[in-house]
């Protein structure tokens, strides 16, 4: 089972795939967003292996946990992720990934407060 297109009011979600490779590249290569994830930036060639392990070992869609690219106005942003790890295959694990730009523009999962 594929994932599904996801349109929201401001994003457009698609399936993420190998062909998105140089927008993950772009994106893994700023230090900034990569600070707290791997803290430095990312080549290519580990770009490569990080996805071929998120569209494969770490997906699952026909649960439908798997990785999305997302777009604002046709432009690639970021990724958002339901993912697992197989140390934990029960347990969703939430990601995502935006171009430095696109921070605080409420593009991002929100906190809630413990009151909802």
């Amino acid at each position: 089972m594929a994932l599904h297109l996801l349109e929201g009011v401001r994003l457009r979600l698609k399936p993420a795939a190998a062909d998105h490779i140089d927008f993950f590249t772009e994106l893994n290569a700023d230090p900034t967003v990569m600070e707290h994830i791997t803290g430095e930036p990312m080549s290519r060639s580990q770009t490569e292996s990080e996805w071929t392990r998120r569209l494969a070992a770490r997906s699952a869609t026909d649960r439908g946990l798997g990785y999305w690219t997302g777009y604002l106005d046709g432009e690639p942003v970021g990724w958002w992720g339901l993912g697992f790890q197989a140390s934990q295959p029960d347990a969703g694990e939430l990601g995502f990934r935006l171009k430095r730009r696109h921070w605080r523009q409420g593009l991002g999962p929100r906190r809630r407060s413990a009151a909802g």
